[in-house]
């Protein structure tokens, strides 16, 4: 009775050994990142389905590191600190939607490699690019929770600058 024990235990230890093998196989060869999945809706009611709670966990999981969050903190010296904040103490609302779109699709730009030329300290990270990480709709969702940290004014400023310089979509 003993032996049969060990063996069934045996069989489902090695069975659930095998599972996630497969799973993490499929994962990587099918190129799946944990992370977008895990942020992407899930399960009805387990995830956030409003767009700016989406974008707030989107922000949290690739931004955060790198950008800080909605607190403002006192620059030493004041001016930029790269990478600079998207809080109401940065700029970031000064760029245009679509601009802003570009640089988390795609990478760093000549404007943000001019300002990490003049600001970053040196080994600073520069601006990856999200397009393979992020659907549109991710990435305006995270926009839309940037847009949280600024004020009226800011905002106002944003999308008076989107009108003017983004195609109509």
């Amino acid at each position: 009775m003993h032996d049969r024990a060990l063996r069934i235990i045996e069989r489902f230890v090695v069975g659930l050994g095998l599972t996630s093998l497969a799973i993490a196989l499929v994962l990587i060869f099918t190129g799946w990142r944990l992370e977008t999945l895990a942020w992407s809706g899930g399960p009805a009611g387990l995830f956030p389905q409003n767009q700016i709670e989406r974008g707030e966990r989107l922000y949290n999981v690739f931004c955060f590191r790198c950008h800080g969050g909605p607190e403002v903190t006192p620059r030493p010296g004041g001016g930029i600190i790269y990478p600079p904040s998207h809080n109401s103490s940065g700029d970031t609302w000064r760029h245009p939607d679509c601009e802003l779109a570009a640089i988390v699709r795609d990478g760093g730009d000549d404007m943000t490699r001019a300002l990490r030329a003049s600001s970053a300290p040196p080994g600073a990270p520069e601006m990856p690019a999200f397009n393979e990480r992020l659907s549109a709709e991710e990435i305006n969702a995270v926009l839309a929770y940037i847009k949280t940290m600024w004020t009226p004014d800011e905002r106002e400023t944003n999308e008076r600058l989107t009108r003017d310089s983004c195609p109509a979509s």
